[in-house]
């Protein structure tokens, strides 16, 4: 997945609008940050979730060969464990 926590998703969106030297990088996110409103960071949360729920969605679409409801919900389990990495 492209964006494997919350914040490395943030840093993906600020990102994707930042016009600077890498050097100012680090010091521009952190202004980012600190310059989100409550609402802005509960949309990009929602985003965030989304995305994780779609990409579970597709590795658990991808699990093939499951014998049995057992085997199916431990390989479930597996994709939503590998998910919390």
């Amino acid at each position: 997945m492209k964006n494997d926590t919350f914040l490395d998703y943030l840093s993906t969106k600020h990102a994707d609008g930042y016009m600077g030297t890498d050097d100012n990088m680090p010091d521009s996110f952190e202004r980012y940050l600190e310059s989100l409103d409550t609402n802005e960071m509960i949309d990009f949360a929602d985003e965030w979730t989304k995305n994780v729920l779609e990409f579970a969605q597709l590795k658990v679409k991808q699990i093939k060969g499951v014998y049995s409801a057992h085997d199916a919900l431990e390989a479930v389990d597996k994709v939503l464990s590998d998910l919390q990495k």
